[in-house]
């Protein structure tokens, strides 16, 4: 049997095009592509994928409708405000955000890198993979080879 797959291109600003549900998470690029009768999207330029206290940055985006999971490439950029008021920033190559367990888990060669920035000063880490928790904003995990540096507030 021959796979027909049925291919639409939206270009301009796509906004607010759900992944998951309306009350869940939206993604907003300059170009959506649709595949076999929309259960792939694909999200292309200045992709951008939010949910309550934290965003995904991305060049590019792939949602399978039937899980919610989004494929993530392309200069990779997690930002969230954690309960604390920190402000974190995980950046990597690609990640892959699974709503079902509510966590996004970053890649990157060299490096996943993540930094800190709080009332106690900031920080800046590196390892091979990232994982990050999206329902407990500011709470992300480093694996692999892991490097850091912590400047206290007030140190010159």
């Amino acid at each position: 049997m021959k796979r027909v797959w049925a291919i639409i291109f939206l270009t301009g600003l796509v906004r607010a095009a759900s992944i998951a549900s309306a009350s869940d998470a939206t993604i907003s690029s300059d170009e959506l592509e649709l595949q076999d009768n929309a259960e792939v999207s694909i999200f292309k330029g200045h992709v951008i994928l939010k949910q309550d206290a934290y965003e995904i940055h991305a060049d590019r985006m792939v949602r399978t409708k039937k899980t919610g999971i989004v494929h993530a490439v392309g200069h990779v950029v997690g930002r969230w405000i954690s309960e604390k008021g920190e402000k974190v920033r995980i950046e990597g190559d690609s990640a892959v955000y699974q709503p079902v367990h509510k966590t996004v888990d970053v890649d990157a060669k060299p490096q996943v890198s993540v930094f800190i920035e709080s009332v106690q000063g900031n920080s800046t880490f590196h390892g091979d993979r990232g994982w990050a928790d999206v329902a407990a904003p500011g709470k992300a995990r480093l694996m692999g080879h892991v490097t850091g540096h912590v400047i206290p507030a007030g140190a010159a």
